[in-house]
């Protein structure tokens, strides 16, 4: 249904009763997205355990601090991400990409130079990030 079918030009306003099914519809749907995270949830459960056991016998065993060691995790996270970016544009996408990095040299890797790089070549999409 149409913006046009739900509104009424001689009240100038919308039928709630029919634009309010649309928002029933979006709960509903919502509330099946949430049982799907909250199992999600479960599932992962026993592998967070893994990891903070793998953490902790990494501290313990080897002494590096735990900070050091997260924030590690996360730029190798972000970087398998921002490949990630590249993998999905086409082979003329991928090339020009390439060439809009090796023109940036290192001031790719800084906040200004990623906008940069965004704004260049929009269809490689937001956030990326530099490549490893």
């Amino acid at each position: 249904m149409s913006e046009d079918q739900i509104f009424d030009d001689k009240t100038n306003s919308y039928d709630w009763e029919v634009a309010g099914k649309f928002v029933t519809s979006v709960e509903e749907v919502q509330v099946e997205i949430d049982a799907i995270n909250a199992e999600a949830k479960l599932k992962c459960q026993p592998h967070r355990e893994d990891i903070k056991g793998i953490k902790k016998n990494m501290k313990d065993d080897l002494g590096i601090p735990m900070k050091a060691f997260n924030a590690v995790v996360a730029a190798r996270k972000a970087d398998l991400k921002a490949k990630g970016h590249r993998e999905k544009l086409s082979t003329d996408h991928k090339d020009s990409y390439d060439q809009i990095r090796t023109a940036l040299g290192d001031f790719a890797d800084t906040p200004l130079g990623e906008a940069a790089v965004v704004r260049l070549a929009p269809e490689a999409g937001a956030g990326l990030a530099p490549e490893a």
